[in-house]
């Protein structure tokens, strides 16, 4: 127990003591860790958006009109066993003809004398198979049915929102591997720097005995001090900005808090990290001999 307060007292005595370079530190880590929050919060709506579309796209299915009701049940039953399949819904040439007459507000079908429309199904697709490839890969399995007549599928949309989305998620993912080498380089530096202006602490430390977990924790907290900062900061700027277009597009766009939250353990993370690699590399430099 005394061993951890001296570790806190020490880390936050030398982060107070070089103040300047540890805001420095908190600002340029906190920069990187809000650009790689944005991207994330930018591609969790984007992934949203597509979702919503994804639920109103759906695969029309025009059938031969002279099927019996058997032969659709058993249609129906046949392109249910496909693992891509949600739901199928039976929709008559009756029920075609009101929806077209509903959407486009026209007569001109009311005073026809005959139904132009089909049968058809109504085939809607699991969201982890929305993907425009997937199912058209899925088309492609049904299409040769000799009682289907036609295939209908707007990908349109759906192949423009999902080339946005996969796009997002690899900025974010690039994103996190700068940020990860960014704030690892900035941290380290500050702790080597840290371990450089304190190299006598250290001897004396060393000399009475201390092991190397009980002088390595001062900095090792520092280091976590660091990131934790740049998250909190971070975060706070990121969830304002979201919440602040939120308020204005409504429920269009959404801040997503727990991206913001979720820096916080991030930043301390890299941190600590930082300073084990930057603490394994110079401790010995400074005195080979210190204890394990």
């Amino acid at each position: 127990m005394v061993g951890i307060l001296f570790a806190i007292k020490e880390a936050f005595a030398s982060f107070f003591r070089r103040w300047f370079l540890s805001i420095l530190t908190i600002i340029t880590v906190s920069v990187g860790l809000f650009i790689f929050g944005f991207f994330l919060v930018v591609t969790l709506n984007i992934q949203q958006w597509f979702d919503r579309v994804g639920r109103k796209i759906f695969i029309e299915v025009y059938i031969d009109d002279t099927l019996s009701e058997d032969n659709i049940n058993q249609l129906i039953q046949s392109i249910s066993k496909y693992e891509e399949v949600e739901d199928i819904q039976y929709i008559s040439p009756e029920k075609a003809k009101e929806e077209f007459i509903s959407e486009f507000d026209t007569e001109l079908l009311s005073e026809l004398e005959f139904n132009p429309f089909p049968p058809s199904l109504r085939i809607k697709v699991k969201s982890r198979f929305r993907d425009p490839q997937l199912i058209r890969k899925f088309v492609d399995k049904i299409k040769d049915s000799p009682v289907i007549i036609d295939l209908d599928f707007s990908s349109g949309l759906a192949q423009s929102l999902y080339k946005i989305l996969k796009t997002f998620w690899l900025l974010v993912f690039i994103g996190a591997l700068i940020l990860f080498i960014g704030a690892f380089l900035i941290i380290f530096n500050t702790i080597r720097l840290g371990v450089l202006n304190r190299k006598e602490f250290v001897f004396l430390l060393d000399i009475f005995g201390a092991k190397k977990g009980f002088i390595t924790a001062p900095f090792i907290i520092e280091g976590l001090l660091h990131g934790v900062c740049a998250g909190i900061l971070s975060g706070a700027i990121l969830i304002g900005i979201f919440s602040l277009m939120s308020n204005i597009f409504g429920n269009i766009i959404k801040p997503f808090e727990l991206v913001s939250i979720f820096l916080i353990p991030l930043g301390g993370f890299l941190g600590s990290i930082s300073s084990r690699f930057a603490l394994s590399r110079y401790l010995r430099k400074l005195n080979p001999g210190i204890k394990k």
